[in-house]
């Protein structure tokens, strides 16, 4: 067994090694986690949440799993901010920090934050602090067990099916607007898909004559492109309703090429987060307002995000099978512990179709207008 003492100690510990190379190996460790202990919390977090220095982006990069580059500047936006700019937090010596001190640090940022924003910065600290001690650099997370302050978050509002069936029903012309923005609401009702992921949809992923989508791509912010979220690549059934307005709008579109985006505005630049939130009180509005629709907007709070817990909500309630349902929305199991382990392992998948979800849309959702004939394969 061979023994150490480090500099500064005058009491002997055992490596736990009977290898003198690993005994060796064990004190090395033990030296540079002594440095790494000594630096102050922002000098040991200075290379976090920036795309090129993360460590933490590297590991899970290499490990193949999902991180965007928004995610991490925005992170990185809170330690600037909110952290370092708490010189008591901030200059503490790594091997101090406790679980008193991030609590102190959420007390000192309380008054002048929002909850949730408040509990985005601790997350952010956690982070740094487990990835600390998952590399080993301190002995124990101090983050550990420091949970979110609890809050009354507004709750997202859905739309009835006769509702949604109104929304449907307001053509262009009647709320002075174009076939793009029918398409976009149509889009979003009927398909569930993210904000993100329909910004991304281009021409050379949607099959007009089978009605077969391919949803590949996403926005992770205003610029960046990547994976959906949670790394859900699916292809899904567009409902007869969808279908019919996208073939008119494909003939309409400037950029209608296999690369061109559906939703773009007038430069072929895809549309902008604030384009579908605006465009889409625009469509409630004029449908509000119709004095032959019961629709009425209320105190609802009516997002686009509302319009995929709509149809979630409807499809499950029709009956369709609730892995069907994941699977087209791309649902990931963090998302919505929907399923037993019993239903994952015997759910009969084969006896139903990505193509029945669009048929029950169209049964759900359907307005009268001529059907265009869609060869389904």
């Amino acid at each position: 067994m061979f023994y150490y003492r480090l500099p500064g100690e005058t009491s002997f510990h055992s490596t736990g090694r009977d290898s003198k190379m690993r005994a060796i190996d064990f004190v090395y460790e033990k030296l540079a986690q002594g440095k790494t202990s000594e630096l102050t919390f922002k000098e040991y977090a200075a290379p976090y949440f920036v795309w090129e220095t993360c460590p933490r982006v590297a590991r899970l990069l290499d490990e193949g799993k999902n991180i965007g580059r928004t995610h991490v500047s925005k992170s990185r936006r809170l330690l600037d901010l909110h952290v370092f700019k708490d010189s008591r937090f901030a200059n503490l010596p790594m091997r101090d920090i406790s679980r008193g001190d991030l609590l102190d640090l959420r007390k000192r940022l309380r008054p002048t934050l929002g909850l949730n924003t408040l509990n985005k910065v601790i997350i952010t600290v956690k982070t740094v602090l487990s990835e600390a001690s998952f590399r080993g650099d301190i002995p124990v997370n101090p983050g550990a067990r420091v949970g979110n302050i609890k809050y009354d978050q507004a709750q997202r509002g859905v739309f009835t099916v006769e509702e949604a069936r109104e929304i449907l029903s307001v053509r262009p012309g009647e709320m002075k607007t174009s076939l793009l923005v029918d398409c976009f609401v149509t889009t979003l009702l009927c398909t569930g898909i993210r904000a993100g992921e329909l910004r991304a949809l281009r021409w050379g992923s949607v099959d007009l004559k089978t009605g077969r989508t391919a949803i590949v791509e996403a926005f992770k912010g205003e610029k960046e492109i990547g994976d959906p979220k949670w790394g859900k690549k699916r292809e899904i059934a567009l409902p007869s309703i969808l279908l019919n307005r996208l073939k008119r709008w494909n003939k309409e579109s400037a950029y209608n090429t296999p690369e061109g985006f559906i939703f773009s505005d007038l430069d072929g630049h895809p549309i902008g987060q604030t384009w579908i939130r605006n465009n889409l009180q625009r469509v409630l509005k004029a449908a509000d307002e119709k004095e032959d629709l019961t629709f009425k907007i209320g105190d609802r709070w009516l997002t686009p995000h509302a319009c995929r817990h709509t149809l979630n909500t409807h499809l499950l309630a029709a009956g369709v099978p609730p892995l069907l349902v994941q699977t087209f929305l791309g649902w990931s199991s963090q998302e919505q512990r929907i399923l037993t382990a019993v239903q994952r392992t015997y759910t009969e998948l084969r006896l139903f179709r990505i193509e029945d979800v669009a048929k029950k849309i169209d049964e759900l959702y359907g307005v009268k207008e001529k059907v265009v004939a869609v060869d389904r394969g």
